[in-house]
């Protein structure tokens, strides 16, 4: 029997806390048309409350930031605050602003919004968990550990079943790789000859 899902806490309390907005992109009003910030939301309203508040911590410290660009934007110059002086931009330069050091920037690209809803969630939990975990994502040698523990977190979370869906979609989407690989393989073994 599947559970239902759990919240910790509601909406409203989300949104008050800004872990969310205006961090998303620029917008000062979340956009709830795009699966990205309603992802979003559901995966912040389902983390137990340990985690949340270390993410919360994390936030305040200005250690995370969100980057989801409208699915329309095509380039985007874009002022992160964790980068810069907390004064106003008055004859500032770039060299003038500091950078907080090992600042997280999650990115969600505009691709999520042709994704089915619950893989979505299983993404953003997952990058998520990175965070709360205080992994080093780029660039490191245990790897596929850190993959392992993140996993592991979300479903501790409680996001088996996005899980499921996502493992599912991963290994429909690298058949279809390798399907593709072999026939371009194919092709060009016949010119070949």
């Amino acid at each position: 029997m599947i559970m239902d899902k759990k919240y910790f806490r509601s909406t409203k309390k989300v949104l008050d806390e800004d872990l969310i907005f205006p961090h998303s992109g620029g917008l000062l009003v979340p956009d709830f048309d795009q699966q990205r910030n309603l992802a979003i939301l559901e995966v912040l309203r389902r983390i137990p409350e340990k985690d949340y508040q270390e993410l919360v911590k994390i936030d305040e410290k200005d250690l995370f930031q969100w980057f989801i660009p409208h699915y329309e934007e095509f380039a985007l110059c874009y002022p992160f605050p964790i980068t810069h002086p907390e004064e106003p931009f008055k004859n500032l330069t770039f060299k003038d602003f500091t950078r907080v050091a090992r600042a997280e920037v999650l990115y969600l690209s505009p691709l999520l919004e042709e994704q089915e809803l619950e893989i979505v969630i299983a993404v953003i939990a997952h990058e998520l968990a990175h965070i709360v975990l205080g992994h080093q994502t780029i660039f490191v040698e245990d790897y596929e550990t850190q993959e392992k523990e993140a996993w592991e977190l979300i479903n501790k979370w409680g996001f088996k079943k996005e899980l499921r869906k996502y493992k599912i979609y991963r290994k429909k989407e690298e058949k279809e790789r390798q399907e593709f690989i072999r026939k371009h393989e194919l092709k060009n073994i016949k010119k070949e000859e």
